[in-house]
Protein backbone atom coordinates (compact mmCIF):
# COMPACT_ATOMS: atom_id res chain seq x y z
CA UNK A 1 0.00 0.00 0.00
CA UNK A 2 1.20 3.59 -1.14
CA UNK A 3 1.46 6.12 1.59
CA UNK A 4 2.25 8.80 -0.49
CA UNK A 5 2.08 9.40 -3.89
CA UNK A 6 2.97 12.82 -6.03
CA UNK A 7 0.97 12.48 -9.57
CA UNK A 8 2.86 14.69 -12.56
CA UNK A 9 3.96 17.59 -9.76
CA UNK A 10 5.21 20.33 -11.92
CA UNK A 11 7.08 24.07 -10.87
CA UNK A 12 8.48 26.77 -12.90
CA UNK A 13 10.42 29.73 -11.87
CA UNK A 14 10.45 32.00 -14.56
CA UNK A 15 11.73 30.45 -17.27
CA UNK A 16 13.26 27.35 -15.90
CA UNK A 17 10.82 24.42 -15.78
CA UNK A 18 12.55 22.58 -12.30
CA UNK A 19 10.10 19.37 -11.97
CA UNK A 20 8.52 18.37 -15.24
CA UNK A 21 5.83 15.88 -15.16
CA UNK A 22 7.34 13.57 -11.99
CA UNK A 23 5.56 10.80 -10.70
CA UNK A 24 6.23 8.57 -7.93
CA UNK A 25 5.03 6.35 -4.75
CA UNK A 26 6.56 5.74 -1.28
CA UNK A 27 5.01 2.53 -0.01
CA UNK A 28 4.17 2.59 3.73
CA UNK A 29 7.96 1.38 5.72
CA UNK A 30 9.81 2.00 2.78
CA UNK A 31 12.77 3.99 2.16
CA UNK A 32 13.12 5.78 -1.16
CA UNK A 33 16.17 7.86 -2.19
CA UNK A 34 15.85 10.94 -4.30
CA UNK A 35 19.04 11.41 -6.24
CA UNK A 36 20.13 13.31 -8.86
CA UNK A 37 23.11 15.95 -10.27
CA UNK A 38 23.55 19.04 -9.12
CA UNK A 39 20.20 21.23 -10.66
CA UNK A 40 18.41 17.91 -11.51
CA UNK A 41 15.25 19.48 -9.24
CA UNK A 42 15.61 17.59 -6.07
CA UNK A 43 15.59 20.18 -3.70
CA UNK A 44 12.14 21.78 -5.43
CA UNK A 45 10.40 18.31 -6.06
CA UNK A 46 11.15 17.46 -2.15
CA UNK A 47 9.92 21.04 -1.13
CA UNK A 48 7.02 20.03 -3.01
CA UNK A 49 6.22 16.66 -1.63
CA UNK A 50 7.21 19.40 2.33
CA UNK A 51 5.05 21.86 1.46
CA UNK A 52 7.03 24.70 1.41
CA UNK A 53 6.30 24.80 -2.29
CA UNK A 54 3.62 25.12 -3.90
CA UNK A 55 3.18 22.96 -7.42
CA UNK A 56 2.20 24.42 -10.87
CA UNK A 57 0.11 21.33 -11.52
CA UNK A 58 -0.24 17.66 -10.44
CA UNK A 59 -0.91 16.74 -6.96
CA UNK A 60 0.45 14.96 -3.54
CA UNK A 61 -1.80 12.58 -2.22
CA UNK A 62 -1.09 11.15 1.46
CA UNK A 63 -2.39 8.10 2.75
CA UNK A 64 -5.10 8.27 0.07
CA UNK A 65 -5.70 12.34 0.82
CA UNK A 66 -4.88 15.00 -1.21
CA UNK A 67 -2.62 17.30 0.24
CA UNK A 68 -1.23 19.27 -2.80
CA UNK A 69 -0.03 22.93 -1.49
CA UNK A 70 -0.62 22.21 2.51
CA UNK A 71 1.73 23.84 4.15
CA UNK A 72 4.54 22.02 6.22
CA UNK A 73 2.72 22.77 9.20
CA UNK A 74 -0.72 20.45 8.49
CA UNK A 75 1.11 18.34 7.22
CA UNK A 76 3.12 17.84 10.60
CA UNK A 77 -0.36 17.20 11.95
CA UNK A 78 -0.94 14.65 9.33
CA UNK A 79 1.99 12.47 10.49
CA UNK A 80 4.80 13.95 8.16
CA UNK A 81 8.47 15.05 10.00
CA UNK A 82 11.40 16.60 8.37
CA UNK A 83 14.82 16.97 8.86
CA UNK A 84 17.00 19.59 6.82
CA UNK A 85 20.35 20.15 5.68
CA UNK A 86 21.19 22.58 8.02
CA UNK A 87 20.03 20.81 11.39
CA UNK A 88 17.16 22.93 13.00
CA UNK A 89 17.61 22.82 16.98
CA UNK A 90 17.06 25.66 19.52
CA UNK A 91 20.55 26.11 20.62
CA UNK A 92 19.58 28.01 23.28
CA UNK A 93 17.68 25.16 24.74
CA UNK A 94 18.89 21.96 26.54
CA UNK A 95 19.18 18.56 24.47
CA UNK A 96 15.58 17.30 26.57
CA UNK A 97 14.17 20.90 26.14
CA UNK A 98 14.31 20.82 22.47
CA UNK A 99 12.66 17.10 22.49
CA UNK A 100 10.29 18.21 25.10
CA UNK A 101 9.18 21.31 22.45
CA UNK A 102 8.75 18.66 19.84
CA UNK A 103 6.47 16.70 21.86
CA UNK A 104 4.31 19.33 22.96
CA UNK A 105 4.11 20.78 19.67
CA UNK A 106 2.87 17.71 18.44
CA UNK A 107 0.17 17.18 21.28
CA UNK A 108 -1.00 20.63 20.28
CA UNK A 109 0.44 22.30 23.14
CA UNK A 110 2.59 25.27 23.84
CA UNK A 111 6.22 25.15 25.68
CA UNK A 112 8.27 27.06 27.49
CA UNK A 113 11.73 26.32 28.92
CA UNK A 114 10.97 28.06 32.83
CA UNK A 115 9.72 26.50 35.71
CA UNK A 116 7.62 23.66 36.06
CA UNK A 117 7.56 23.27 32.08
CA UNK A 118 10.90 21.95 32.20
CA UNK A 119 8.67 18.69 33.83
CA UNK A 120 6.06 18.41 30.93
CA UNK A 121 6.90 15.09 29.02
CA UNK A 122 10.30 15.25 30.17
CA UNK A 123 10.14 11.01 30.38
CA UNK A 124 9.05 10.42 27.10
CA UNK A 125 11.82 13.09 25.77
CA UNK A 126 14.26 10.95 27.99
CA UNK A 127 12.82 7.83 26.11
CA UNK A 128 13.33 9.16 22.86
CA UNK A 129 16.81 10.44 23.29
CA UNK A 130 17.87 6.90 25.03
CA UNK A 131 16.72 5.57 21.44
CA UNK A 132 19.41 7.82 19.77
CA UNK A 133 21.89 7.38 22.15
CA UNK A 134 21.48 11.07 23.91
CA UNK A 135 20.32 10.62 27.21
CA UNK A 136 23.34 10.84 29.07
CA UNK A 137 23.89 14.64 27.07
CA UNK A 138 19.88 15.26 27.85
CA UNK A 139 20.96 18.43 30.27
CA UNK A 140 23.47 19.69 27.92
CA UNK A 141 23.10 23.04 25.70
CA UNK A 142 22.72 22.17 22.11
CA UNK A 143 25.14 24.69 21.14
CA UNK A 144 27.64 22.04 22.96
CA UNK A 145 27.01 18.84 21.05
CA UNK A 146 29.19 17.54 18.39
CA UNK A 147 27.72 18.18 15.00
CA UNK A 148 26.81 14.23 14.43
CA UNK A 149 25.21 14.07 18.23
CA UNK A 150 23.19 17.50 16.77
CA UNK A 151 21.99 15.08 14.28
CA UNK A 152 20.89 12.56 16.36
CA UNK A 153 18.72 15.24 18.19
CA UNK A 154 16.70 16.36 15.20
CA UNK A 155 16.10 12.88 14.65
CA UNK A 156 14.55 12.42 17.95
CA UNK A 157 12.91 15.55 17.37
CA UNK A 158 11.32 14.04 13.74
CA UNK A 159 10.80 11.05 15.58
CA UNK A 160 8.30 13.29 18.73
CA UNK A 161 6.31 13.58 16.18
CA UNK A 162 5.09 10.14 15.58
CA UNK A 163 5.30 10.13 12.00
CA UNK A 164 3.78 8.28 9.22
CA UNK A 165 6.57 9.80 6.68
CA UNK A 166 10.06 11.27 7.59
CA UNK A 167 11.51 13.45 4.65
CA UNK A 168 15.42 13.74 5.13
CA UNK A 169 16.95 16.82 3.07
CA UNK A 170 20.90 15.46 2.61
CA UNK A 171 20.95 13.55 6.68
CA UNK A 172 24.51 12.84 6.41
CA UNK A 173 26.18 16.41 4.76
CA UNK A 174 28.59 17.79 6.55
CA UNK A 175 29.62 14.36 8.77
CA UNK A 176 32.66 12.50 8.85
CA UNK A 177 32.30 9.02 6.78
CA UNK A 178 32.40 6.86 9.93
CA UNK A 179 29.55 9.30 11.19
CA UNK A 180 27.45 9.08 8.26
CA UNK A 181 26.74 4.99 7.86
CA UNK A 182 26.32 5.27 11.52
CA UNK A 183 23.60 7.61 11.47
CA UNK A 184 21.80 6.09 8.74
CA UNK A 185 22.07 2.82 10.44
CA UNK A 186 20.09 4.54 13.58
CA UNK A 187 17.29 5.77 10.92
CA UNK A 188 17.19 2.78 9.26
CA UNK A 189 16.79 0.57 13.10
CA UNK A 190 14.31 3.42 14.70
CA UNK A 191 12.01 3.80 11.20
CA UNK A 192 11.98 0.53 10.80
CA UNK A 193 10.77 -0.48 14.29
CA UNK A 194 7.74 2.20 14.14
CA UNK A 195 7.06 1.17 11.07
CA UNK A 196 7.65 4.82 9.18
CA UNK A 197 7.89 5.43 5.44
CA UNK A 198 11.11 7.30 4.86
CA UNK A 199 11.62 9.67 1.42
CA UNK A 200 15.57 11.10 1.45
CA UNK A 201 17.98 12.80 -0.60
CA UNK A 202 21.73 12.46 -0.39
CA UNK A 203 24.85 12.52 -2.44
CA UNK A 204 26.75 9.92 -0.84
CA UNK A 205 26.06 7.17 -2.99
CA UNK A 206 27.61 4.88 -0.26
CA UNK A 207 24.87 5.75 1.67
CA UNK A 208 22.07 5.59 -1.19
CA UNK A 209 22.92 2.58 -1.80
CA UNK A 210 23.58 0.72 1.17
CA UNK A 211 20.57 2.10 2.72
CA UNK A 212 17.80 2.68 0.18
CA UNK A 213 14.80 0.26 -0.80
CA UNK A 214 14.54 2.12 -3.73
CA UNK A 215 15.78 4.84 -5.39
CA UNK A 216 14.48 7.65 -8.13
CA UNK A 217 16.73 9.44 -10.39
CA UNK A 218 15.95 13.40 -11.47
CA UNK A 219 17.91 15.14 -14.25
CA UNK A 220 16.57 18.49 -15.66
CA UNK A 221 13.50 18.68 -13.69
CA UNK A 222 12.06 14.81 -15.09
CA UNK A 223 12.44 11.47 -13.74
CA UNK A 224 14.55 9.34 -15.73
CA UNK A 225 14.87 6.32 -13.76
CA UNK A 226 13.83 4.22 -10.57
CA UNK A 227 13.80 1.38 -8.67
CA UNK A 228 15.81 -1.25 -6.98
CA UNK A 229 19.44 0.10 -5.82
CA UNK A 230 21.26 -2.41 -8.23
CA UNK A 231 19.05 -2.09 -11.02
CA UNK A 232 18.92 1.56 -11.07
CA UNK A 233 23.15 1.20 -10.66
CA UNK A 234 23.04 -0.49 -13.53
CA UNK A 235 21.11 1.90 -16.19
CA UNK A 236 23.31 3.42 -18.75
CA UNK A 237 21.47 6.71 -18.37
CA UNK A 238 21.96 6.66 -14.80
CA UNK A 239 25.48 6.31 -15.51
CA UNK A 240 26.07 8.65 -17.98
CA UNK A 241 24.58 10.96 -16.44
CA UNK A 242 25.41 10.63 -12.79
CA UNK A 243 27.51 7.78 -11.96
CA UNK A 244 30.48 8.99 -14.02
CA UNK A 245 30.14 5.98 -16.17
CA UNK A 246 30.80 3.49 -13.48
CA UNK A 247 28.42 1.26 -12.30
Amino acid sequence: MNLLEARDLEKRYGGVHAVVGVSFSVAAGERVALIGPNGAGKSTCFNLIGGQVRPDAGSVVLDGKAVTGMKPRALFRRGVARTFQITATFASMSVVENVQAAIASHLGESFRPAGSATLAHRDAAMALLARVGLDAQSDRHCAQLAYGDSKRLELAMALANAPRLLLMDEPTAGMAPGERHALMDLVTRLTASDGVSVLFTEHDMDIVFAHADRLLVLDRGRLIAQGAPSSVRADPEVQRIYLGGHA
